[in-house]
C-alpha cells in the first residue's frame, strides 16, 4: 500500500467507533439532517458537498463526527482548513496549502504543485470525504 495511503489510514477504528456512537446521539437536529444526507451521499457514491450556515450549526462537531464515520468504514477523510486555528478544531486536520503543496501568495494567485499522476492526486481520488 503507497505510503501516503498508509499514513492517512493509520487510526485505531475501535476508538473511532465508540466516538462516532456518542457523537451521533448528540447532534442537533439540524446536524442529523445534514449528516444524514452527508452519509446516503457517501455511500451512494455522490460527491459533492457544502455546508455553511450559522454558528448555530455547530459545522465543527458536525465535521468530527462525519470524519469520525467515514475513518470508521476503514475510508478515508481528508480534513483541511485554510488557518491554523481550525487545523487545531479538526480531528487530524492539517493547513490546505500543506496537504495539497499550495503556494499562497496573496499578490499574485494561488498556485498546486500537485503533479497529475502522483500520490496526492491517487489519495484525493480515493477520499470518501474531505472536510
Amino acid at each position: 500500500m503507497d505510503q501516503l495511503i498508509h499514513e492517512e489510514k493509520t487510526y485505531n477504528i475501535i476508538q473511532l467507533e465508540h466516538k462516532l456512537h456518542k457523537n451521533v446521539s448528540l447532534l442537533n437536529k439540524n446536524q442529523q439532517v445534514i449528516y444524514n444526507d452527508i452519509i446516503h451521499a457517501i455511500k451512494n457514491s455522490l460527491r459533492y458537498f457544502f455546508i455553511d450556515g450559522s454558528d448555530s450549526i455547530r459545522k465543527t462537531f458536525l465535521y468530527n463526527t462525519l470524519l469520525a464515520y467515514v475513518k470508521s468504514h476503514d475510508n478515508i477523510a481528508i480534513a483541511v482548513a485554510s488557518f491554523e486555528i481550525a487545523v487545531f478544531l479538526i480531528n487530524s486536520g492539517r493547513t490546505i496549502h500543506l496537504q495539497f503543496k499550495i503556494l499562497i501568495n496573496f499578490d499574485s494567485f494561488f498556485t498546486c504543485n500537485i503533479l497529475l499522476k502522483s500520490k496526492e492526486v491517487h489519495l484525493i481520488n480515493i477520499a470518501k470525504l474531505f472536510v
